[in-house]
């Protein structure tokens, strides 16, 4: 069962704001991955107003691929689309999956039961918004 750390949901106990993984970096992998696969980058989201993660459209001669990012874990999911919520979680392409970091992908599609470690804060909103996915806990738009 996956664990995931507290502040997962961008969710803090007060005074225990995290701050979330730079921008940057987030580009920087998705355009990597864009180059190494021979693919583009099409479109990029990486505000976190109103969601916790970032998202890039990756575009390859087959069709399109979202990809996104837990602005505070770093746990990465694929999507065919980034308009639905809750998100829509599918296993990246095998060109994407070859060069995706294997322990940051996470299992969205999941069933929840391993919000052990989040914190009160956290174990508060997953009590309102129900999520019924470790994808919907980890890219989330909860306000």
């Amino acid at each position: 069962m996956m664990q995931l750390p507290a502040g997962a949901t961008g969710f803090f106990e007060a005074g225990t704001f995290r701050e979330p993984i730079q921008r940057g970096e987030f580009l920087q992998l998705v355009y990597q991955l864009a180059r190494e696969s021979r693919c583009t980058v099409e479109e990029t989201d990486t505000s976190l107003c109103g969601k916790n993660f970032y998202a890039a459209q990756i575009v390859r001669n087959s069709g399109t691929e979202i990809l996104f990012m837990n602005a505070y874990t770093g746990h990465l999911a694929c999507s065919d689309c980034w308009e639905a919520q809750p998100l829509r979680f599918t296993a990246p392409s095998a060109m994407l999956a070859v060069l995706l970091p294997p322990n940051h992908v996470a299992g969205a599609t999941h069933r929840c039961g391993a919000a052990g470690l989040l914190a009160p804060a956290e174990q508060e909103q997953l009590r309102y918004w129900q999520p019924n996915t470790i994808g919907e806990i980890l890219f989330n738009f909860w306000d």
